[in-house]
């Protein structure tokens, strides 16, 4: 802990304005054609923001979505964060109870343009199910698409 840690970039990898952050968590996921770290963070809030953690300069500051895991108005900070790549889900502790999060919500990306325009790196269109799957369930590999056939 004596040394500096160097950061990748000279840019952040996220920018974010009046918000208290209490604890972070990355998860590797595997995309199609890379690997993707998902960041989870934990607010003073209650929140989770879900981002990309990446060096490619068109996705700096990429939000995937905000968890709210309170009930609206309900504001108590995160203190521990865990993911449980067996169950495939993150645990996150607040002081009076513990909350289980599905790390992939595919099903709930109803059209294409949805599943793909949502840029999750655990879901992508399934060109023969015509539906959103993570890429174990896809019916193959190469019926699997994270990117919008007009950007191929």
């Amino acid at each position: 802990m004596n040394d500096v840690v160097q950061p990748v970039t000279i840019n952040p990898l996220l920018i974010q304005d009046n918000l208290r952050l209490s604890k972070m968590v990355v998860d590797i996921v595997q995309g199609r054609d890379m690997l993707y770290h998902v960041m989870y963070i934990g607010t003073e809030y209650g929140t989770i923001l879900k981002a990309l953690a990446t060096t490619n300069k068109s996705l700096y500051g990429c939000y995937l979505e905000e968890l709210r895991i309170l009930p609206d108005g309900a504001r108590r900070p995160i203190r521990s964060m865990q993911i449980l790549h067996s169950d495939r889900s993150l645990f996150v502790g607040l002081d009076d109870r513990l909350v289980k999060i599905p790390l992939e919500r595919c099903t709930s990306y109803s059209t294409e343009w949805h599943c793909l325009d949502a840029r999750d790196p655990y879901c992508g269109w399934d060109l023969k199910k015509k539906r959103c799957t993570t890429i174990e369930h896809s019916s193959n590999m190469n019926q699997w698409t994270q990117t919008s056939r007009s950007a191929q």
